[in-house]
């Protein structure tokens, strides 16, 4: 809460009326703590936060026109129910990119993000299962996640499933002609820390850092956030793109 105050008053201190946020945990620590402290001992509250997908889509009109290629492709969304408008908007903004198809796998939408559910885990992997089997039985082409935290749960299960996973602005960037590397969803993929160690150790040489002190980071941060273990240690064959 401490934190959530914190920011709050940093925030303020700049004089904006409105702070835009993409993760749905800081979007209930500062709208639910930090913002509603601050107006009880003010009497005033000088900024809203908004969800960055509510944002976009409020730009939608100025954004249509740089959606020029088509992406011709099936797509699912993992979808979260926690913040208010955000699954309206990703929909819309997905549905604004010529050639997507979104198909709705009908799959629970609880919660802020897929994270929120590690007390439960017997529960958080089987809804991951149940949505990965869903996505392959429906044929998609990807399924794409909004949060980030959705997306490194999920991302190396492209590497056993016939479809990629990416994030909704991979697809809506490669309308605009914009790509990226996802870096950390192929170093996942691999599965092995003397590996990925190995992949990584130019940046790593450069950077200054001793592998073995990356080693737990890569156990833990990387490797350990998977709900859903993967099928097996080989890689597939299988090239997924958008």
């Amino acid at each position: 809460m401490a934190q959530g105050n914190l920011g709050s008053y940093k925030f303020i201190s700049t004089g904006t009326s409105k702070v835009l946020e993409w993760c749905p945990s800081c979007h209930v620590q500062f709208s639910e703590v930090g913002l509603p402290t601050y107006e009880r001992a003010t009497g005033t509250k000088p900024l809203e936060m908004t969800p960055f997908m509510p944002f976009l889509e409020s730009q939608l009109d100025a954004l249509k026109p740089h959606l020029v290629r088509p992406v011709n492709q099936r797509i699912a969304l993992h979808l979260h129910r926690g913040v208010e408008g955000v699954a309206e908007a990703a929909k819309h903004l997905l549905a604004a990119v010529p050639g997507v198809e979104i198909v709705d796998l009908h799959q629970s939408e609880i919660g802020l993000m897929s994270n929120y559910l590690r007390p439960l885990p017997e529960m958080h992997a089987r809804l991951h299962l149940g949505e990965l089997s869903a996505a392959k039985d429906a044929g998609i082409d990807a399924l794409a996640a909004i949060y980030h935290a959705d997306h490194r749960e999920l991302c190396a299960h492209e590497r056993d499933w016939p479809f990629a996973i990416v994030n909704i602005l991979d697809v809506i960037g490669a309308s605009m002609g914009i790509s990226h590397d996802d870096h950390f969803k192929r170093l996942k993929m691999k599965q092995d820390v003397d590996v990925i160690l190995e992949d990584c150790g130019d940046m790593l040489e450069r950077n200054g850092l001793d592998r073995e002190a990356a080693r737990p980071v890569i156990e833990k941060a990387l490797l350990g956030e998977q709900p859903l273990p993967l099928r097996s240690g080989e890689a597939g064959d299988a090239a997924h793109h958008i």
